[in-house]
């Protein structure tokens, strides 16, 4: 399993995630929980790039959680891109805090500021 847990600082509205891995094996899947509230649960992975548009954005404070997981049966390396999509108040700096558990191989996450 691969885990990316990380924490908001402001208030905002999650609207969005979307995943990519190079290798795509049938029994990959990957689930979010947001502030132990299950968003998406089990996904199983195809070859190509997948991604979850909701149809109300998620209001989440500040503070709270998020836990992005990956599963894998596979022993390959394997290189995950993730993003998040979020809205804020303009005049916000939103800063995303956490660690990545990199339990089965190399994960790349996008840049936080």
């Amino acid at each position: 399993m691969i885990l990316d847990t990380f924490k908001i600082s402001n208030d905002l509205e999650f609207f969005a995630i979307s995943i990519k891995a190079d290798v795509i094996t049938p029994a990959d899947y990957w689930s979010l929980v947001v502030d132990e509230n299950v968003i998406v649960n089990h996904v199983y992975c195809k070859d190509y790039s997948e991604g979850l548009y909701f149809q109300v954005a998620h209001p989440v404070m500040g503070g709270r959680e998020f836990r992005f997981e990956f599963y894998t049966e596979s022993a390959d390396r394997k290189r995950i891109e993730v993003s998040y999509y979020f809205l804020t108040d303009p005049k916000v700096t939103l800063r995303l805090n956490g660690i990545t558990n990199q339990s089965y191989g190399p994960i790349s996450l996008p840049d936080r500021v």
